[in-house]
């Protein structure tokens, strides 16, 4: 098999110089060990521009370019495909019941006694854009269970199969799938409605789910590195000190930047809502395949059910993708430490895929996500529905701040609405500062992200942070007045507050 193409050169060394610039000790000099100190010891991804997906990876320890991610919740939208690819066959019709499916006994398993004959209500397009009415599976969405074994040779964790974990009872460690609403009612993510689908594709097809995914999927689009089985404890790679590689090439999970976690993953029985592992490549291979379904009559899909695919259900969500007017996607979390997103253009051949194996990597997730939008020049991408609205990026240090005349109307003394917190914001010798009170005064740089617009009229001037310490954005907008206005972002409360003139 030939090797993918490398991320473009000039792109990686921005990259990379936009990253080192951002360390938060003089000690981390690399890209690594900045990545490791904002809390994660690989990140990996790819970019889909045109018909290229260019790929990379940074580590710490022996993960590459193919390399196996848990894609988490990102395994329901891959899922909706294959779905997708059984509507085309004949074997599923989206609005038909799933009394239709399954075994009426399944069926009033997900009724409680006050809601029993509602169930066969629920259709498959509502179990993919979560307006089935089934509650999700707890606080902690599917925790996945610890299957390695301990000193004495034992597994730590019985595993239900996939019934048993929709039912909520021993071995379970989730709540059972019930209804709680109306089908049809409102959007309610819940991971198990996926898990309800997947019975259903099994009992259809007669075969196993994985399987499935390998003959309609998969192989048809060369996913070589993509797969919903559990791996085998050989198969992953040991831990950033010994930077071993394992006989599969899998990412075993960490705390933070340099703490790998006791059980390198956990498995998921719920295979279709959180068990898939694949690399950003492939997934990117999968958008591109969507969006030629789009815009041609040749694509993967019929050009009439990719349209339906991503058309928008309820609250910013389509068929297991959320959409927005110019993209869809979908992100991911699993337990103990694995965070992705997905990301793709509706209009053209443009997408992103980010996939780390951190805990506390959700920080440096973004900031690598919004830095690729920036460099790439792309245009700023609506917020999905499980996004953060405050994401302070990195400082790009070599960028032009804006001329001292420009930014004179914002110099001086600032203060929060209703508190008495000040910061002043002063220009030296032609760089912006940002102090407080008699403290040490902070470098303000350009933010690394995609440019936005408003659309009441205000104009945004400049985004402004502050360089490796203090997690503050400070965007200086203009009304539709002319007068100058300041917005604080804090990248550590996730808050926007307007500042007042003093």
């Amino acid at each position: 098999m030939a090797s993918r193409p490398t991320m473009d050169t000039e792109l990686l060394i921005k990259l990379e110089r936009l990253i080192t610039k951002n360390a938060r000790l003089s000690s981390h000099a690399s890209v690594t060990s900045v990545l490791q100190d904002l809390g994660t010891p690989t990140v990996s991804l790819a970019i889909l521009d045109g018909e290229k997906i260019l790929p990379h990876c940074f580590t710490a320890g022996s993960d590459d370019t193919s390399t196996l991610f848990q894609a988490c919740s990102i395994s329901k939208p891959v899922v909706s495909v294959l779905t997708f690819k059984l509507i085309e066959a004949g074997k599923l019709s989206l609005h038909t019941s799933i009394a239709e499916y399954l075994p009426t006994s399944a069926v009033e398993a997900l009724e409680t006694t006050a809601t029993k004959g509602m169930a066969k209500f629920i259709t498959i397009s509502q179990l993919l854009s979560h307006t089935s009415g089934l509650e999700t599976s707890g606080s902690q969405g599917f925790p996945g269970y610890d299957v390695s074994k301990n000193a004495n040779g034992h597994y730590r964790a019985a595993l239900p199969d996939l019934a048993e974990a929709l039912e909520g009872q021993w071995p379970s460690n989730t709540l059972p799938i019930r209804l709680k609403d109306w089908p049809g009612h409102v959007f309610n993510y819940s991971g198990g409605g996926t898990g309800v689908l997947q019975l259903i594709i099994e009992a259809v097809m007669d075969a196993p789910f994985t399987e499935l995914m390998d003959k309609y999927v998969f192989k048809p689009l060369v996913m070589k590195r993509s797969t919903y089985v559990i791996p085998e404890e050989d198969g992953l790679n040991e831990s950033t000190k010994e930077g071993k590689q394992g006989s599969g090439n899998y990412a075993r999970a960490y705390y933070n930047g340099y703490t790998s976690c006791e059980a390198p993953h956990r498995v998921n029985p719920e295979q279709s809502a959180a068990g898939l592992w694949t690399t950003p490549s492939d997934l990117l291979t999968l958008v591109s395949a969507i969006q030629s379904s789009l815009h041609t009559d040749t694509g993967f899909l019929p050009k009439t059910l990719a349209a339906y695919m991503l058309k928008e259900v309820q609250s910013g969500m389509a068929h297991a993708w959320f959409i927005t007017p110019n993209h869809f996607g979908h992100g991911g979390s699993n337990m103990p430490g694995w965070k992705c997103n997905l990301l793709a253009s509706l209009t053209n051949k443009r997408a992103l895929a980010v996939m780390i194996n951190s805990a506390e990597g959700a920080k440096v997730f973004w900031k690598v996500q919004a830095a690729l939008f920036y460099l790439l020049g792309w245009e700023k991408a609506s917020n999905f529905w499980y996004e953060r609205n405050c994401v302070v990026p990195f400082a790009d240090v070599f960028a032009v701040t804006p001329y001292e005349t420009i930014l004179a109307p914002w110099s001086g003394d600032w203060k929060e609405q209703e508190r008495e917190w000040m910061v002043e914001l002063v220009v030296e010798g032609g760089v912006p500062w940002l102090k407080v009170g008699q403290m040490p005064k902070q470098r303000l740089c350009v933010a690394a992200h995609a440019k936005e617009e408003y659309q009441d009229g205000s104009k945004i001037i400049v985004d402004l942070v502050c360089k490796g310490g203090v997690e503050v954005l400070i965007r200086l907008v203009e009304d539709k007045e002319g007068k100058p206005m300041m917005e604080m972002w804090n990248g550590n409360t996730g808050s926007v507050v307007m500042m007042e003139k003093v």
